[in-house]
């Protein structure tokens, strides 16, 4: 099947003021990144054929001919040239990356990559994985946010399993983020380099100021980056009832970078971000759950922290390289809901707390050995370890208060606060990996096997809180283990074509959310159930590929096809229960499901034209089945096709025009759901380089004013959903980038 505060203090100020914006950016700094237009630049040339380094594949550099698997890689240019603000904007630049929504109020919750997403792909910053989301009912939702995107120095998208490397939840793909190193900005000339960012986007009022300063040499650097970004709630295609919305995140970076004769590289990083997010939520009132609710107002805050000690060790008499990383790790989200609505004849005002932290250490090393000769036959060897330690702690509370009275009361529809969803939790995760790479001289190929073993242990640790909140809750330990095997070919049928198969399999472990939840509101006539039976999902990967990288032309395709085994369907309907007619949901496997796919990637510079145009088209085509057609393993993304042309006006001044299209959902696919209509979008940005050191970009999205919306965001969602609308892309709008360096 293919897929398919207060409200007086929120008001949005005017959309574009572009002239003023300008102005004032000329005499701003902004962060610049010294790199080409084009997202997959090479990093060197070599004769014809055009080298692009990738790390996430192997976890080692490597050429990206040879790597067998689908690799994109984002350079931070390529971020600055398509406006990205958000991670919502990075689907205007990879067909097979999709952000996923936690609604008006949330915000992005995580990636999808192929189809698949929910805590199953893999996202990494600087090497260290980002912490889990976490969403319970209408009021709660930890999402998973970013540091200020104008830090990235470049992205690489992994697709497809890749537990192999990256452990259990890697089962859908890797999304890697790379900041910048002092050495990527310093001048050689002298000890110094500034470089800042200014940007205004219409679509949400948004306002975003970067700024970098590094100091150092070659040897040694230091490097302070900050950003913080400002903005309302989208002025969506749809229209509708709007929820207000402002929105503030703040970031910041202070690295040290040191490297010693003997070519040992040390690196210390504290990274640290934050935002608030205050929402007035109308566009639900009156509708359902929220039938007799006058006003609903969310504040938001989240706090996430990491210190990092990472490096290269190498010993050229035996021939070793050792990349290691050691961190520690923290974020916590705090949300309040404050409601008032009517209940009978009284008024009450009902005040709700969501509370989650978690808190991770870690330590990984990677290991590479030079490679050896065995009779005609290179050898190459490789092999790493990994330990994280996790604590997740989660409590709601609430209180009513009868605004005739003023008599408060610790119990909310039913549920009596303070309660936790979850027992607080601790996780043990521990890996040994091996990789090998054989490459006969009498051949043209290269044979990878790799083999990963870990270990996941997970213990609860239930409080008299919990205990009071779901007395009837057994909770349970797990201590699971996994093989996690990789066979791949790559076959080089010349300089510039190679093609490349594939063997993977993948594998998760039952995540906490689901083994040991308690979740009891009397009011709505619900109970979530734990399992504590649930099995881990496993799936097993093939994919085939053929690429060409040559100076003037760049494709790639591939096809794919993964069997899931016991894919774990979260808080899925099990109907009423027959004595007491309370809506049952529990967690539970199914027993296969398989999402097979198409994509495909095309770039070329046409030489009469001496490599001032660039024309580019990608897509992607997935189809699933699964036990249940209505989960949400069976709703993949709809077929996307993208294409854009890119034109040299003069040396100083580039546009570019892109159009975006995607199938609507068919009324099979979601016979009872929202079925998002078909849409092509036609976006169009200018470059402009104003001298050396100032640059200016500006860009209108969405010309046609088109109303679309994006599959992952409204998957799931009914089609009397009063949410939709604020779901909705963007409409006609306008951005500008001002980019200064000293």
């Amino acid at each position: 099947m293919a897929a398919c505060g207060a409200a007086a203090t929120l008001r949005p100020t005017a959309s574009c003021r572009i002239t003023v914006w300008l102005l004032t950016a000329l005499l701003a700094p902004v962060q610049s990144v010294a790199a080409t237009d084009r997202g997959d630049e090479p990093a060197q040339r070599d004769g014809a054929v055009l080298q692009t380094i990738v790390v996430t594949a192997t976890r080692q550099p490597r050429e990206l001919r040879e790597v067998a698997a689908t690799v994109t890689l984002i350079d931070g240019d390529r971020l600055q040239r398509d406006m990205v603000f958000d991670l919502r904007d990075l689907a205007r630049s990879v067909p097979a990356l999709q952000v996923e929504s936690g609604g008006s109020r949330f915000g992005t919750s995580g990636f999808r990559v192929r189809g698949i997403g929910g805590n199953r792909v893999t996202t990494l910053l600087d090497g260290v994985p980002l912490g889990d989301r976490f969403a319970v009912g209408s009021y709660s939702d930890s999402g998973r946010d970013l540091l200020s995107l104008g830090m990235v120095s470049s992205m690489e998208v992994l697709r497809g399993p890749a537990s192999t490397l990256y452990g259990s939840k890697a089962l859908g793909g890797v999304v890697a983020i790379r900041t910048f190193n002092p050495d990527e900005l310093l001048d050689e000339q002298r000890g110094w380099a500034g470089a800042a960012t200014l940007a205004h986007a219409g679509h949400r009022d948004q306002v975003a100021l970067g700024a970098n300063l590094a100091l150092g040499d070659h040897t040694t650097g230091l490097l302070l980056s900050g950003g913080r970004i400002s903005g309302s709630e989208v002025r969506t295609s749809a229209g509708g009832v709007r929820d207000p919305q402002r929105e503030i995140r703040e970031s910041m970076m202070l690295r040290y970078t040191h490297e010693t004769q003997a070519g040992q590289r040390v690196r210390a990083s504290l990274q640290g971000w934050q935002g608030s997010r205050e929402t007035d939520l109308r566009s639900v009132l009156g509708s359902g759950r929220f039938a007799t609710t006058q006003q609903l107002l969310g504040d938001d805050d989240d706090r996430h922290w990491r210190a990092i000690l990472d490096g290269e060790w190498q010993a050229e008499s035996s021939g070793v390289q050792v990349s290691w990383r050691s961190y520690l790790h923290g974020s916590r989200v705090v949300q309040d809901t404050d409601e008032r609505r009517g209940v009978g004849s009284a008024e009450v005002r009902l005040q709700r707390r969501f509370d989650f932290a978690q808190n991770a250490a870690g330590v990984g090393a990677d290991v590479r050995h030079d490679p050896w000769l065995l009779g005609d036959t290179t050898w190459r060897f490789a092999w790493g370890t990994e330990l994280r330690l996790g604590r997740l702690s989660q409590f709601r509370d609430g209180r009513q208060t009868t605004l005739a009275t003023g008599a408060t009361s610790s119990i909310l529809l039913g549920e009596r606060f303070p309660l936790r969803d979850f027992p607080e939790s601790r996780t043990l995760e521990g890996a040994v990996y091996m990789h090998q790479e054989i490459e006969p001289a009498a051949w043209p190929l290269t044979l990878l096997l790799g083999l990963r073993h870990e270990r996941y242990r997970l213990s609860a640790r239930p409080d008299e809180i919990f205990r009071e909140g779901a007395p009837n809750v057994d909770t349970v330990d797990v201590n699971d283990q996994y093989w996690t095997p990789k066979l791949a070919v790559i076959w080089q049928f010349s300089e510039a074509m190679s093609g490349f198969a594939q063997y993977v399999r993948g594998y998760r472990s039952p995540p906490f959310s689901d083994v040991n939840i308690g979740l009891d509101i009397p009011a709505f006539n619900v109970r979530a159930l734990p399992n504590p039976d649930l099995s881990a999902e496993t799936s097993d990967g093939l994919e085939a590929g053929l690429r060409l990288v040559s100076e003037a032309t760049q494709w790639n395709v591939a096809v794919f096809n993964t069997w899931y085994r016991d894919f774990i369907v979260s808080r899925a309907p099990l109907g009423p229960d027959p004595q007491s007619g309370v809506l049952l949901f529990q967690s539970r496997n199914l027993d296969r499901a398989r999402i097979a796919g198409v994509e495909f990637g095309v770039q070329h510079q046409p030489r009469w034209l001496q490599q001032r145009m660039t024309l580019e088209l990608g897509g992607i085509w997935l189809h699933a089945r699964s036990d249940e057609s209505s989960n949400a393993i069976s709703l993949v993304d709809p077929a996307q096709l993208m294409a854009a042309a890119a034109y040299a006006l003069r040396p100083a001044l580039a546009l570019r025009f892109s159009a975006t299209a995607v199938r609507g959902c068919i009324a099979s696919e979601q016979p009872q759901g929202f079925r998002a209509g078909g849409h092509a979008l036609l976006d169009l940005t200018a470059d402009w380089q104003l001298r050396a050191s100032t640059r200016v970009r500006m860009g209108v999205f969405n010309l046609a004013d088109r109303e679309a919306w994006r599959w992952s965001e409204v998957i799931g969602r009914t089609a009397t959903d009063p949410m939709l609308p604020q779901l909705s892309l963007p409409g006609r709008y306008v951005a500008v980038t001002v980019q200064q360096t000293w």
